[in-house]
């Protein structure tokens, strides 16, 4: 049985490890919520297959991930709660897919902005986009764009 995102009593965001649904696997984390500073979404298609993620992105700009296979009805709540997530990124257009689109949920004042820098604007995040494909690097991961780089930089952030 697969396990999903959830708040645990510390106010951490937790998933474990090892699990998979089908060939969808997850890597284990644990966040507490009071440490991330941006929350956004990131659009692939690993293998024909449209998946989402959800990325939470600490101060150092270190980025915890989670394929939203692995998001339960709690899981979607405490996003909602805590984020402001909506529950129409689940109807994002094919286009943001093919695009490799990332989209900043949280905090409001980035709202639609991307998160990821687009993989075709230089050789560094085109030989990312690559290394993603093949499943050297994590689907989700990437370079942050320089908005959300500002504000990780920014005193307010912190």
């Amino acid at each position: 049985m697969p396990k999903y995102l959830k708040l645990d009593s510390h106010n951490n965001l937790t998933i474990e490890a090892s699990n998979k649904i089908g060939y969808k696997k997850q890597k284990s984390f644990k966040i507490n919520i009071g440490e991330i500073k941006i929350a956004g979404l990131k659009c692939e298609i690993p293998f024909d297959d449209e998946e989402l993620y959800i990325c939470f992105i600490d101060k150092n700009g270190i980025s915890n991930n989670v394929n939203s296979y692995f998001l339960n009805e709690e899981s979607i709540r405490v996003l909602k709660d805590n984020f402001g997530f909506s529950e129409d990124y689940f109807r994002l257009e094919f286009k943001y897919f093919e695009e490799g689109r990332s989209l900043i949920f949280f905090p409001k004042k980035l709202k639609g902005q991307e998160l990821y820098k687009k993989w075709n604007t230089n050789l560094r995040t085109f030989a990312n986009r690559v290394s993603r494909f093949f499943h050297i690097r994590y689907a989700a991961e990437g370079i942050l764009s320089d908005v959300a780089t500002n504000y990780l930089q920014s005193p307010k952030s912190v």
